[in-house]
């Protein structure tokens, strides 16, 4: 089903530490001349599809996980702030649960 789209604020960032954002162990894809400026800057991206059959093209196991922190509230690297959000993407069946 589609829904509207939701910005996020503009510090909201993906966890770098791969217990937190399973995708971080895959490797980052380099910006392309199109890719749009991100705090004045091309950044190294990653990405995964969803596929006409509602699966994804990420790894089938485990599932995998996004969490999504404030990049002014990171305590550290390796640390949850207080408020953030993990979204845990199960990729065969394209089911999402947000913790």
């Amino acid at each position: 089903m589609m829904t509207e789209v939701r910005f996020f604020e503009d510090d909201i960032v993906l966890h770098a530490d791969p217990k937190f954002t399973s995708i971080i162990t895959e490797t980052a894809k380099p910006p392309t001349s199109g890719d749009p400026l991100i705090k004045g800057e091309q950044r190294r991206y990653y990405s995964f599809y969803f596929l006409p059959n509602g699966t994804t093209s990420l790894a089938r196991t485990p599932d995998s996980v996004f969490t999504l922190v404030k990049e002014s509230e990171l305590p550290s690297k390796t640390e949850l702030p207080p408020n953030y959000r993990s979204v845990v993407l199960q990729p065969v069946t394209s089911n999402a649960t947000v913790f």
